[in-house]
């Protein structure tokens, strides 16, 4: 056959088949590259390493999956306190999700007075100053508070330093807040 026959040949099979209806059916016999089957996204399918570095960002995880965040503040200058409960330092951060603010406070209480008082709390705003420090003295002393304060959503969260004296002249200087959000609780 010369090659003008089998292109007529070719040409007129081709026709003949446009006058019956097309059928449509899946291809079950298809050798895929590239694809995705169901090995390749079953359990275990996707570890760290077949997650290249740097592609996951905070942003992608789910709000209980964020990493933890720390905001810190400090401060030489002496406060003095007075007869009330006030907020003397305070900083802020903002939760990516529901966790617990862990907050740590240091300081040197100044009392100038014998037999002068201070009390210092943490709070956030919502809690009530169930972790107070009491201390009695004269001369200095150094304190050290942690507390967990409980997030429920995402947003800012401020943490602040409440403070009282009683019987005396009492300031305190040298101030380190720090607040550290963790998204779980174990």
């Amino acid at each position: 056959m010369t090659a003008r026959i089998r292109i007529a040949f070719a040409a007129a099979v081709a026709l003949a088949g446009l006058g019956s209806p097309a059928v449509a059916q899946t291809a079950t016999d298809l050798a895929c590259k590239g694809c995705v089957g169901k090995k390749d996204i079953g359990k275990s399918a996707v570890t760290g390493n077949k997650i290249r570095k740097n592609t996951v960002k905070a942003k992608h995880l789910h709000k209980s999956a964020k990493p933890a965040g720390v905001a810190s503040k400090f401060s030489l200058t002496p406060v003095p306190l007075t007869g009330t409960y006030e907020t003397v330092f305070s900083l802020s951060l903002t939760a990516p999700g529901p966790g617990t603010v862990v907050a740590t406070a240091s300081f040197n209480a100044h009392h100038i007075n014998p037999g002068s008082i201070h009390g210092c709390t943490i709070v956030d705003g919502t809690t009530s100053g169930l972790n107070t420090s009491l201390n009695e003295g004269t001369g200095y002393v150094t304190v050290s508070l942690t507390r967990p304060l409980p997030v429920a959503a995402a947003g800012p969260v401020a943490v602040n330093l409440m403070c009282t004296e009683a019987g005396g002249n009492v300031e305190i200087e040298n101030i380190n807040l720090i607040a550290l959000f963790v998204p779980a609780s174990y």
